[in-house]
């Protein structure tokens, strides 16, 4: 997980350098796991996407191809 947060955390901060900024640490030692059933994977995209319906939508599409490029 350290490693998954590690490498989100230069991604996220090279797309938008306003967060170094704003935020000091981009993640907490601490992490929630649980289960989705059986969704398949583009059920559980659909959600995801669903809840950027309130950023801008070019941020909103790098978010997205940043979670393709992840799968």
């Amino acid at each position: 997980m350290k490693k998954l947060k590690g490498r989100s955390s230069r991604h996220l901060r090279a797309e938008f350098p306003h967060l170094r900024r704003k935020l000091p640490t981009m993640w907490s030692n601490s992490y929630f796991v649980a289960t989705v059933g059986g969704a398949t994977l583009d059920v559980i995209k659909q959600y995801i996407e669903n809840q950027q319906t309130s950023e801008r939508p070019k941020e909103r599409n790098k978010w997205s191809d940043y979670l393709e490029s992840l799968a």
